[in-house]
């Protein structure tokens, strides 16, 4: 299956499209939920696991990178579990290699083996301006939703992998409409219309010792990332992509 190939910087402003979609009013009387982003949608949260978890690989090291979750969801914004059945995540991974130079390349596909199970759906897309990215679905069975792949380490150098998800694509670039029948799952206690997808490492994802690289990627992305917490803020734009919500994990491979 092909799905729709766009960059993520391109859902800039994405918090603030979503803070237009629901009065204030009208979010504490339908909700009563803690509401911590005081914005109006589900912030639901996918745990990016990463094996092993290490800083440091060797040529030849094989990660495994898995996405995989109950369906009874974390509402990061909300604070509440909600049981949410049949949701179409579409995970968007890209990986960004950077040489030392303050340039970068792309670190999937002639750079570094990676192994996908074809029943995930995916597909690569991207490349040019933005680094080539693993379009994918998650499937969801028996109560669980799941991705997963593997890359080999070929190459050395540093690494930055960001992963988002095709709905918040669609908000940022007001493709409202491809969203239809994600919005259109229904689920006890939910309370807005929009949601917006969090993706987070379980476990060290070593954002710190990586903000060098980080700060190259919000330039690049015409400074539209921030950051959620306070001490980093001062490195990042006043941009509505959330660094720590794209599942960020740095790492290095070495000869």
């Amino acid at each position: 299956m092909m799905y729709s190939i766009r960059t993520m910087a391109k859902f800039s402003f994405l918090f603030v499209v979503i803070l237009s979609c629901c009065g204030k009013e009208e979010r504490d009387i339908n909700c009563g939920y803690k509401n911590i982003y005081k914005t109006g949608a589900h912030f639901l949260t996918i745990p990016n696991q990463i094996s092993p978890n290490k800083e440091v690989y060797s040529i030849g090291d094989t990660i495994t990178v898995s996405y995989i979750v109950s369906d009874s969801i974390y509402d990061t914004n909300l604070d509440t579990t909600f049981l949410i059945e049949g949701f179409p995540f579409l995970p968007q991974t890209l990986l960004y290699k950077f040489d030392g130079s303050g340039e970068w390349e792309s670190g999937f596909n002639d750079v570094n083996e990676v192994i996908v199970d074809e029943k995930y759906e995916y597909n690569y897309g991207g490349g040019g301006e933005f680094p080539v990215g693993i379009y994918s679905k998650m499937l969801y069975e028996s109560g669980t939703y799941s991705f997963e792949f593997e890359m080999v380490c070929n190459s050395p150098g540093r690494y930055v992998m960001l992963t988002a998800d095709q709905y918040n694509d669609n908000v940022g670039t007001g493709n409202f409409a491809a969203n239809d029948f994600a919005n259109s799952i229904d689920f006890e206690g939910k309370c807005f219309w929009n949601h917006y997808i969090c993706n987070i490492i379980e476990g060290e994802d070593h954002f710190d010792d990586y903000i060098e690289e980080l700060m190259i990627i919000d330039e690049n992305n015409r400074d539209n990332y921030i950051s959620v917490i306070e001490e980093r803020q001062e490195f990042f734009g006043l941009g509505g992509i959330p660094f720590e919500f794209c599942g960020i994990f740095g790492f290095e491979v070495v000869e």
